[in-house]
């Protein structure tokens, strides 16, 4: 697609549809980490993941509408799902890329992990009264969600948005602006993972340090695969990565 198409509908829609499958994916998950707050709020069971629903379908919309209007807009392209959706050629062969970003999400998610195992008996953490830890169905599902609903709202729009702000500031050749971008996106990638962790648990000052740090090369790492490949790509490379971290250790 050229930078003067019009909005890509078509491209909307299949993102639409991929985020009711990431937030339906989700509330498993979401059930067992954030008991804690649906006794707070006083909600029930069902009025809670209804809600939760809602709120992460509409939250996906909305970014994945800006992210797509910025990509448009001197942001980084979508040429995988260009393909997919609109059968343009493709720029490389789709089979090969995805396999390699299977293997990135790989890689990365492994030595995660293994900097992870090394890092466990240094830190303190302590689940909050309601919450559970996720089993392996949850844990299943939320690598759906992140390799769906964090693409679209880290690297699709976040990214992008970034971009778009800083090309005003740097030469339109230079990639100093797409690599802060990345950065930032991948910083916030990793604040909202402590956010989202200070709902469920209590942690000692080791444990944010290195969810964030951690997190932050993740979201680096997925954002590089964005750049160069595309958001669907990325979107691949962070499910291995996640099922790598969140399933492996359950088996």
């Amino acid at each position: 697609m050229k930078q003067t198409d019009s909005y890509p509908w078509k491209n909307y829609s299949f993102l639409i549809l991929l985020s009711i499958i990431a937030a339906a994916a989700n509330l498993p998950y979401t059930n067992a980490l954030f008991g804690n707050v649906q006794k707070e709020l006083g909600f029930s069971q069902e009025s809670f993941m209804i809600v939760t629903f809602l709120q992460t379908l509409i939250f996906m919309a909305v970014t994945a509408f800006f992210g797509l209007f910025f990509s448009r807009r001197g942001g980084l392209k979508t040429p995988v799902l260009d393909t997919l959706v609109y059968r343009y050629p493709a720029e490389r062969p789709i089979g090969k890329t995805l396999f390699l970003s299977v293997m990135v999400g790989t890689v990365s998610g492994s030595l995660i992990l293994l900097i992870n195992t090394i890092l466990e008996p240094y830190m303190t953490y302590t689940m909050i009264e309601g919450s559970a830890s996720p089993g392996l169905v949850a844990s299943l599902g939320v690598c759906l969600y992140g390799g769906i609903a964090e693409e679209i709202m880290l690297r699709l729009f976040c990214t992008n948005l970034f971009l778009w702000l800083l090309r005003h500031l740097y030469n339109k050749q230079s990639n100093t602006p797409i690599m802060i971008s990345i950065i930032l996106s991948a910083l916030i990638f990793g604040l909202l993972h402590v956010l989202s962790g200070l709902n469920a648990m209590e942690m000692d000052v080791i444990f944010i340090v290195r969810t964030i740090s951690l997190n932050m090369i993740m979201g680096i790492v997925f954002g590089i695969l964005y750049w160069k490949w595309g958001l669907i790509p990325a979107m691949l490379g962070h499910g291995i990565a996640d099922v790598i971290l969140h399933v492996l250790p359950l088996l």
